[in-house]
């Protein structure tokens, strides 16, 4: 191989020339073969969503959700320690039907799952904020108590 300043001449001749185009051709082939194979395609059954982008939706929709009502929940876990705890893990809010409105099956289970599931875990959250403290300060009580009686 020389170069000329704007050429590259390839000696060997032609067989060379094929065998160098060959294997620059197998080698981009090769090369984006991965990106080709893992990239997400969308299906039909979600009407060109992915469940994975189906599932974002529905989780960034549930924590949305469940912030509307973080004083209700910070509340019960505060002055209703188990009952406000458990029933932020119960009751859920309610999905958008504008979301689930003319969607295949598939994404209505997806988004069903995926909004529940991220709503109940941020409400449970919230209700641990005041309902932790409220259990660390009971049991430091009950420590002091029994401390107390011992002696």
């Amino acid at each position: 191989m020389k170069y000329t300043g704007k050429k590259i001449i390839l000696k060997g001749g032609t067989n060379m020339k094929k065998l160098i185009c060959i294997y620059l051709m197998l080698a981009v082939i090769i090369i984006t073969m991965p990106a080709c194979a893992t990239a997400r395609k969308p299906r039909p059954e979600t009407r060109g969503y992915t469940l994975e982008d189906v599932c974002d939706l529905a989780k960034n929709e549930g924590k949305v959700a469940a912030s509307d009502k973080i004083f209700m929940w910070e509340m019960g876990g505060l002055f209703l320690p188990f009952i406000g705890t458990v029933l932020s893990l119960t009751v859920l809010p309610e999905i958008p039907k504008e979301r689930l409105t003319d969607k295949a099956p598939k994404y209505v289970q997806e988004y069903t799952h995926c909004f529940q599931d991220e709503a109940r875990s941020r409400q449970f959250s919230y209700s641990m904020l005041y309902f932790g403290p409220v259990l660390i300060i009971a049991a430091a009580i009950g420590a002091l108590v029994i401390v107390a009686n011992h002696h």
